[in-house]
């Protein structure tokens, strides 16, 4: 017998102690699915089935038990406070957050002024400033600089002699045609020496050469060596472009094979002023 002033919980007083939804918001939840599923548990009494399914599919998240389990507490609350007690005690819902008690509080600690005497400091004696003459730092001297080396051979270009002569060789014509320059020109070419682009006169190619290496030979006592390069002026009545030759070792070649260092009658005639230029004299 039940004593006096207790009476038995009704569903209503069991509905308001259990959880509302242990399984979270059913917010993205497929709603169709879980309103069949609902309809399925409905229609039985208990739900370990429901654990062993739910335990191996793999599809089924938070969000799908928690719309089924909120379609099942709209058409029978009763059923669904026991489908969600027993996907508690499975495991399968949402571990409850314990809250954290508060910190206790303690009351403020007052504490009794303290009367001290005020400090006193005493005072640093004072220096008078001392008066330091400026340092100066003398300025660095200068190294000495060096004048720059003067090369007349430039190292970004070699010149094989034996190939320029093979090859004005081959291109030496019988009779001279008014082309020494171009093959003279060709031939420091094939050497590995490209000298007097934009030079159209022979008699011009002097600065040319001494700016591929060559240096002009003291015609004193001159005597030739192979890979020397005359270079002669114009004479009256003659080509206005002057000449220009290589000695090979035996002779002088320009576009021809020549006599001596004057190429022709004309220059040999009028011999007029020339200049000799030998590589890295």
């Amino acid at each position: 017998p039940l004593g006096e002033g207790f009476a038995e919980p009704t569903d209503e007083d069991k509905l308001a102690k259990a959880p509302q939804s242990p399984f979270g918001s059913p917010e993205g939840a497929d709603r169709w699915a879980a309103g069949n599923m609902a309809d399925v548990l409905l229609g039985k009494t208990d739900y370990a089935d429901a654990v062993t399914h739910f335990r191996t599919d793999t599809s089924a998240t938070m969000p799908y038990l928690a719309a089924v389990h909120e379609q099942m507490r709209d058409k029978d609350p009763m059923a669904a406070m026991k489908f969600a007690t027993q996907m508690r005690d499975a495991g399968l819902a949402m571990a409850d957050a314990a809250p954290e008690p508060p910190a206790p509080t303690l009351p403020p600690v007052t504490q009794a002024p303290v009367n001290n005497p005020p400090e006193t400091t005493t005072p640093e004696p004072t220096q008078a400033p001392t008066t330091e003459p400026p340092v100066t730092t003398p300025a660095p001297t200068p190294e000495p600089t060096q004048p720059p080396e003067t090369s007349t051979v430039p190292k970004s270009q070699s010149l094989d002699v034996d190939k320029s002569i093979a090859a004005l060789q081959v291109g030496a014509k019988s009779s001279p045609e008014g082309n020494c320059g171009k093959a003279v020109k060709g031939a420091l070419r094939a050497g590995g020496l490209n000298v007097g682009v934009g030079v159209e006169s022979a008699k011009d190619m002097g600065p040319a050469l001494e700016g591929g290496g060559f240096g002009s030979v003291d015609p004193k006592s001159y005597s030739p060596q192979k890979g020397d390069v005359v270079v002669i002026q114009p004479y009256p009545g003659g080509s206005p472009h002057g000449h220009i030759a290589m000695y090979d070792g035996k002779s002088w070649i320009s576009d021809a094979r020549q006599k001596d260092m004057w190429g022709g009658r004309g220059y040999r005639d009028h011999q007029p002023s020339f200049r000799v230029y030998r590589r890295g004299n």
